[in-house]
């Protein structure tokens, strides 16, 4: 490759090419390290920064949008210590501390700050590593005691604030166990690893353009969403991702895992998905998206090009070019108007029957429902934190006529973990005691019917929701965390879980006690060049 340009004189290197490309974008260089890395979802900053959005905080945050850019947090953080520091700011005391676990996570990119405020120029190449334990132990009184270890490790370089790569592994063991992690067991301890957060970036002005494999989340809902969730494998994707202002527009497509063909030596069915959304912030207190997903495939079927298209409607291409897909909407919000009061909720659609409104349905509504209410600093105790949530899913939902546009990825649904047929109601309450230390508990009572997803039948019967022996289970679990830094933390889990008509068979019932302790480490590093 390089004798090729050898009328260069000399000959043009590896490490000459290098330092030209870093010539070349120096004018576009920022003063922020690591902007572009995108923040795993398994990763505790998610909860905090949600509760403290829904406190008033982060008001220009696509909180319904996940994973975040450490850009966009750091951004804010710098905001929020520089009022800390000349006292023009007033917080609670659980509120600090939540800012101060931030602080000390974001710790590499405010030392990056530093230094290029004391120096002449910035550096533009940023390397970032480090490595994750997390060891997770459950006792049932039902069962064996179950114990998992997770190992991570990762690498992620920016390049003047255009191009960044990350790349995770993972490995833990029981992978047979874990559905939503695409691995293959080593040993016959079941031990097993995948890269499930791997990808390359690329950003200019108000888009970004990614490619390799992530989880997203599509929605506001704090123990799940409805359209897209982080709960299957990530996806291989091409994603692209356009942000003005109060608007963002995101658009991605990939391969699904192939469905075996029942027909004798057949090849496997494959399968495509594609999915687009819009969100709005008209004010810093009130978001709105709209999302639209279609799910296609079939035998010798290929990547049909209109779903490759960003803005066109899935439901009107599939129309026009006479296919039978599976497309769904979601509209989803977020309504801040006090800083210790706000609501968001999501409204999923599978199949709408316009004739229901005013008339006579010709089969049942397909359609979901999530709606959460979010409290804090309330009673006499003030530094809290209250959740209220209820989500339903009705029959039928995720299914389709055809086995193969199942609304799953490697059996998993890509929605709701709840599924169809089934609603659930629950309460969380945490209480904040210091900066390391907090606990809680949660309610919550789960019913699930005998509806699952499945090819829908020629003629939909109207059931009585949820349908059939209904499965139900009512939990009550105490918490307490402890979190040194950001690196170090431990949790201790406890409670009952009772549930009747176990799996929909009448009179089979459970009474299960339990314990579950957690502990985890995450070590990083970042230098520049």
């Amino acid at each position: 490759m390089w004798r090729r340009l050898s009328f260069i004189q000399p000959a043009l290197s590896p490490k000459c090419f290098l330092f030209f490309l870093i010539l070349l974008i120096c004018p576009f260089i920022q003063t922020s390290a690591n902007e572009l890395e995108e923040i795993p979802l398994d990763s505790w900053i998610y909860p905090v920064v949600d509760e403290l959005h829904f406190q008033g905080f982060f008001p220009k945050l696509f909180v319904a949008d996940k994973p975040y850019n450490r850009g966009e947090i750091f951004i804010y953080l710098q905001s929020m210590k520089k009022q800390l520091d000349a006292d023009s700011l007033s917080l609670k005391p659980h509120q600090l501390w939540l800012f101060q676990r931030l602080f000390d996570e974001f710790k590499w990119e405010f030392d990056a700050q530093n230094r290029t405020q004391n120096e002449s120029e910035d550096l533009p190449l940023t390397f970032r590593w480090g490595s994750a334990f997390n060891l997770k132990s459950d006792f049932h009184k039902e069962g064996e005691p179950f114990h998992k270890p997770i190992f991570n490790a990762f690498v992620g370089a920016e390049l003047a604030n255009r191009f960044y790569f990350r790349s995770r592994a993972r490995v833990e063991n029981h992978v047979s166990k874990n559905p939503s992690v695409r691995a293959r067991q080593w040993t016959r301890n079941d031990l097993g690893g995948v890269l499930d957060d791997t990808y390359l970036k690329y950003h200019w002005k108000y888009f970004d353009l990614i490619w390799g494999r992530q989880r997203l989340q599509w929605g506001p809902g704090f123990a799940d969403v409805d359209l897209l969730s982080p709960n299957p494998p990530p996806f291989d994707m091409l994603r692209v991702k356009a942000t003005y202002k109060s608007l963002r527009f995101q658009f991605f497509f990939n391969r699904l895992d192939d469905f075996p063909d029942t027909a004798a030596n057949a090849p496997p069915i494959p399968r495509y998905f594609s999915a687009h959304r819009l969100a709005f912030k008209p004010w810093q207190w009130l978001e709105l998206s709209l999302s639209e997903v279609v799910l296609y495939g079939g035998p010798n079927r290929k990547t049909e090009w209109y779903y490759l298209l960003p803005f066109a409607p899935f439901y009107g291409e599939q129309y026009n070019n006479f296919k039978d897909d599976n497309p769904l909407w979601s509209i989803d919000w977020s309504v801040t108007p006090h800083k210790n009061f706000a609501h968001y909720g999501e409204f999923l659609i599978d199949d709408f029957q316009l004739e229901c409104i005013g008339g006579k349905c010709r089969e049942p509504q397909e359609i979901g429902i999530r709606a959460g209410v979010v409290v804090s600093s309330f009673g006499p105790y003030q530094n809290n934190f209250l959740n209220i949530e209820y989500s339903k899913i009705n029959n039928f939902v995720f299914g389709q006529n055809k086995f193969y546009n199942f609304y799953t990825y490697y059996g998993i649904p890509i929605g709701a973990a709840l599924g169809p047929d089934a609603d659930y109601l629950f309460m969380r309450y945490r209480q904040y005691f210091n900066r390391n230390f907090d606990g809680g508990f949660l309610v919550e009572y789960r019913r699930h019917g005998e509806g699952r997803i499945a090819i829908h039948p020629i003629t939909f019967p109207f059931n009585k929701f949820p349908s059939g022996v209904i499965d139900k289970t009512l939990t009550f679990q105490f918490s307490l965390a402890y979190q040194y830094q950001a690196n170090v933390f431990a949790r201790l889990d406890f409670g009952t879980k009772n549930r009747d008509n176990v799996a929909n068979v009448a009179g089979a019932a459970s009474r299960d006690r339990f314990v579950s302790f957690q502990i985890g480490y995450n070590y990083w590093r970042e230098n520049r060049y």
